[in-house]
């Protein structure tokens, strides 16, 4: 049988909230810049108002890059700065959501 390593009880949650705020902040965007605000993190800008597909790209990709960051560092026995890791990203990324979901709200 194949044996998994053991994670603390809040790292694979911390993932699953990462990606979920990776998601939400695509969608809060979108929904942003149909009600006429504007983009402000020059990446995405550059990716152009329509090109959903290319922001879910580099989401997908960003969110990869810090899992995977995040396992290493478990993997080095740096367990503590894992978690703490991706409760920062994901304090951080649900914060810029929410900001997100105001403004556009604001915009109705």
């Amino acid at each position: 049988p194949v044996r998994l390593a053991s994670r603390p009880s809040p790292l694979v949650p911390l993932y699953v909230g990462f990606a979920s705020a990776q998601a939400f902040d695509i969608h809060s965007t979108w929904l942003g810049i149909d009600r006429g605000a504007r983009e402000r993190n020059p990446l995405f800008r550059a990716l152009g108002p329509d090109n959903t597909w290319a922001a879910a790209t580099v989401k997908a990709g960003i969110t990869g890059a810090t899992i995977w960051t995040a396992e290493r560092m478990w993997k080095r026995n740096h367990r503590v700065p894992a978690v703490v890791l991706m409760a920062a990203v994901t304090a951080f990324q649900a914060a810029v959501d929410a900001h997100n979901y105001r403004v556009a709200a604001r915009l109705r």
